[in-house]
């Protein structure tokens, strides 16, 4: 039923899915809402100086802002690139089930606005397929990682996704190479800038050095205490996604399977991104949302059976539901 639903273009869905995500947010708010702690980073630090004394509800409120606004911007990147062989609002479906799967998910943190600045990056990444003038798309693409990476310094990594997306979608360029690292390094020449003005340079190094990076990668960080059910639902519907993924592969166009070249790495990065971290909150794992969201939705439309489609979505639901009732 709501999987069918979601698969057509019906007006209903504006309804349904802004409900559902107020309906979460304002349960947090009420019951776990927290503000993930100050991590030195100087973007974050700012939000969280302006929002510390908010109250739960107006939280709550700015979140189901943020949330609903990747849902639709998210839907509307893959309709209008076709990157997935149909037009549906699944994508929405799917990034708010998974926005919101874990509790901890639902706090005020700064994946919240990385997620937000990544749906742009991924926008520019799309336009560079056979650009003839990308240089300024390089440029934007890197500045906004950089500036992704003052809300989450180890963000900074997908700098390596617009590199691994520029070599599937163009014929090299070492332009477009030094012009993206210009756009990488742009934000933190000015931040040095502010920061030496105000005499706090040492300072911001010790916290880029010493605190956000792990030396050591481990994979257990994958799963979190008490979540094996979670991870195991997850695994389970991202095996059978890669597989239907690669028996329709090549039924795609190139454009299209360019593109989906571009989400795979993108999940990879993403994962780098929240095993690289020392942070042990596991909001840090909302990271892999967009990704996981953009395969998952493949994975819901190419079903042909509508039962077994709602089956499964219904599984993700139950398992959502037991995450919540594990944690309260």
């Amino acid at each position: 039923m709501i999987i069918k639903l979601f698969k057509g273009q019906q007006p209903l869905v504006f309804i349904i899915l802004p409900v559902a995500i107020l309906l979460v947010w304002l349960f947090s708010g009420f019951h776990y809402f927290a503000i993930a702690a100050d991590n030195g980073m100087p973007l974050y630090s700012l939000v969280v100086s302006v929002v510390s004394d908010w109250p739960s509800w107006g939280l709550s409120l700015l979140g189901f802002l943020i949330i609903g606004s990747q849902c639709l911007h998210l839907n509307w990147i893959l309709n209008r690139y076709e990157v997935l062989y149909k037009t549906s609002y699944l994508p929405a479906l799917i990034y708010f089930v998974f926005s919101a799967f874990l509790p901890q998910f639902v706090i005020f943190h700064p994946m919240l606005f990385v997620n937000s600045i990544m749906l742009f990056v991924l926008d520019k990444l799309m336009r560079l397929y056979k650009n003839p003038s990308p240089l300024a798309i390089d440029f934007d693409s890197c500045l906004l990682i950089s500036i992704a990476s003052m809300f989450y310094f180890p963000a900074l990594i997908f700098c390596l996704l617009f590199f691994i997306s520029l070599s599937i979608l163009k014929p090299f360029s070492w332009r477009d190479w030094v012009v993206g690292f210009m756009g990488l390094v742009l934000p933190y020449f000015f931040v040095f800038v502010i920061y030496f003005l105000q005499d706090h340079l040492r300072g911001f190094i010790e916290i880029l050095i010493s605190t956000p990076i792990n030396r050591r990668i481990e994979m257990k960080r994958l799963i979190p205490e008490g979540y094996q059910v979670t991870v195991t639902v997850i695994s389970a519907l991202f095996i059978a996604t890669i597989l239907r993924l690669r028996n329709n592969f090549y039924k795609n166009d190139i454009r299209t399977r360019n593109y989906q070249q571009v989400i795979f790495f993108f999940i990879l990065t993403s994962v780098a991104c929240a095993l690289a971290t020392k942070e042990d909150m596991l909001f840090r794992l909302s990271i892999i949302t967009i990704p996981l969201s953009v395969l998952v939705s493949y994975y819901f439309l190419s079903i042909k059976k509508a039962w077994f489609a709602e089956t499964i979505f219904l599984i993700l639901l139950a398992t959502m539901i037991f995450n919540y009732s594990i944690s309260y």
